[in-house]
């Protein structure tokens, strides 16, 4: 949740970035079920109430029972940053939004149903995010085969999840991953009070593109390899954010 006191909204998410069905991962480890914190409804979402906190020292451990899921996880965060000295041939102002036109439908409570789906608009194409319109949280496909889907991604070549440009500021940014799906949110529940030296943050405030794996996947036995994580395995993945100003 936002603090009362700092414009910062942002997260470090817990075990799993995305919802898991009723907050329960069933049938794991011998056939046990595991009782997750409920904090999306009946679902949990963002690897618990708490997550990782709002920072992450590169390296963290997560015990055994931690937000209820089984056994002890030591996870390693490599940030790395970029810049030019001198002058450097700048991507197109062409938007590219997606590089994927396919989707996972979900329920009402934003779980996915069982079939990859044709987006029901075109998302391909440029298009502008309004103060209000559009509003979309979609899980979109980048690869819809889930058998060429690795534990850890990282040597999978990175791939435009999408573009955005912002004519008034000449800002730009680009999002690439190895994930093989990604979630895109336009902000519609943002609600971030004032604070001082920093304004009040509503609807469509900001948007979300948050790279991982297909949601609800620890619950899917066809998908359930690509997440879960046994003694031994590494599981990695690579998000590269491009940022630039004319």
């Amino acid at each position: 949740m936002p603090s009362t006191t700092s414009p910062h909204f942002g997260e470090t998410v817990g075990r799993v970035a995305n919802r898991i069905k009723d907050a329960v991962p069933r049938d794991l480890n011998g056939g046990r079920d595991y009782q997750l914190a409920r904090n999306n409804g009946p679902n949990s979402i963002h690897g618990g109430e708490k997550g990782n906190k709002k920072s992450m020292r590169f390296k963290y451990l997560s015990e055994d029972g931690e937000e209820g899921y089984p056994g002890s996880k030591n996870a390693k965060l490599t940030e790395r940053s970029a810049t030019s000295t001198s002058a450097t041939p700048q991507p197109s102002k062409a938007q590219k939004p997606s590089s994927s036109d396919c989707y996972l439908p979900v329920d009402t409570n934003g779980i996915p149903l069982d079939k990859i789906d044709k987006f029901p608009r075109n998302v391909t194409a440029p298009f502008i995010l309004h103060t209000t319109e559009p509003q979309l949280d979609d899980e979109a496909v980048v690869e819809s085969d889930p058998s060429r889907i690795p534990l850890d991604t990282r040597a999978q070549p990175l791939k435009l999840l999408g573009r955005f440009d912002n004519p008034t500021s000449r800002l730009h940014l680009e999002v690439h991953s190895t994930e093989p799906e990604f979630q895109f949110y336009t902000g519609e529940y943002i609600d971030v009070p004032q604070v001082e030296g920093a304004p009040p943050r509503g609807q469509c405030a900001g948007y979300c593109v948050k790279p991982g794996r297909y949601i609800n996947a620890a619950n899917k036995p066809a998908w359930r390899f690509m997440c879960l994580l046994k003694r031994g395995e590494v599981y990695g993945c690579k998000n590269v954010y491009k940022a630039w100003q004319e």
